[in-house]
Parts: C-alpha cells; structure tokens; sequence
C-alpha cells in the first residue's frame, strides 16, 4: 500500500486481481483517516466554540475594555467582538484547516467506493473476453489482407520453383 496520493485511484489493467485484493485495504485504510479526522474537527470544534465563549464573557463582563460602548452590548456586537479577537481567529484557522482535511478524505473514501464499483464492471469485462480481442479498421485490416496475400503468393511461387528445380 505504498501508494502516493492520487495514485491510489490508478487501476492497473493487466493487474486486476491484484487491485481487488488491495481494494479493501484502501478503504479500510482512508475509512480509518477520515474517522481520526472527524474526531480531530470535532475537538478543534469545541476548542473554538470554547474561545469564543470565554471571549464573550470576558466582553460582557467589560464592555469597554473591548471597544464597545458601556452599558448592554447587543449580541451580535459581542460575537463579532469575539470572532476578531487574535486567539478565536488562531483557534478558528486550526479548525478550518482540520476540517479540510476531513472532508478530502471523505471525498476519497467516496472515490474507493466509485473504484470499487469500477473494478467490478473491469472483472466483468474482463471475464467477457472484452479486453482480449484485437479491434482493427477496415483500413488496417485491407493492408493485412493484401500482406497476406502477397505472403502466400511469394511462398507458392517458391514452392513451384523448388519443383522446377527438382524436374
């Protein structure tokens, strides 16, 4: 399974039986990433959702230590206080990348599941003898034909030459 990225996607052909054992490997292997994600998005989730709540309460608590004018602060004035403050902007920045990541691996673990589809319908070819016929154009299959034929020609010729010979 030392596959690179995208290579992973990459359906060997002349391999087939190779590439339907290591199927669920693959899938097992991004299924597995992507479940580490996903814990990994819900604790960065919470770590921000955890900023932005003590940021708020600190505002609350001091309205114009944050730049907001004394008295009751709306609340759309304190969340917005919070969401610019340095450490909510960090804690938000780590989330996004983490969820990125999650959702990458959740559009691969999706592509295995297209790959898997596609190499059920490349085995049923494959078993149909779909890959083992030559296809050629009439063009093509004009110029045999007249190789062919001026093969045979030019070994009766030199079969009748060695009778001749023989006589």
């Amino acid at each position: 399974m030392k596959k690179k990225l995208f290579d992973v996607f990459d359906i060997d052909l002349n391999r087939l039986e190779e590439e339907c054992a290591d199927q669920p490997l693959l899938f097992i292997h991004y299924s597995q990433l992507l479940k580490k994600a996903k814990k990994n998005l819900a604790q960065e989730k919470s770590k921000l959702e955890l900023c932005i709540a003590e940021i708020e309460m600190k505002i609350r608590m001091n309205p114009t230590k944050f730049g907001l004018p004394a008295g009751k602060p709306t609340e759309k004035s304190i969340t917005t206080k919070a969401l610019l403050n340095k450490k909510c902007k960090q804690a938000n920045k780590k989330y996004l990348k983490v969820k990125d990541k999650a959702d990458t691996l959740q559009v691969y673990v999706g592509a295995l599941e297209y790959r898997k589809r596609a190499l059920s319908d490349l085995v049923q070819l494959h078993g149909q003898q779909y890959f083992s016929k030559p296809y050629t154009t009439s063009e093509y299959r004009k110029v045999v034909a007249e190789l062919e034929s001026d093969a045979l020609q030019e070994a009766a010729n030199k079969k009748l030459h060695k009778r001749k010979k023989k006589q």
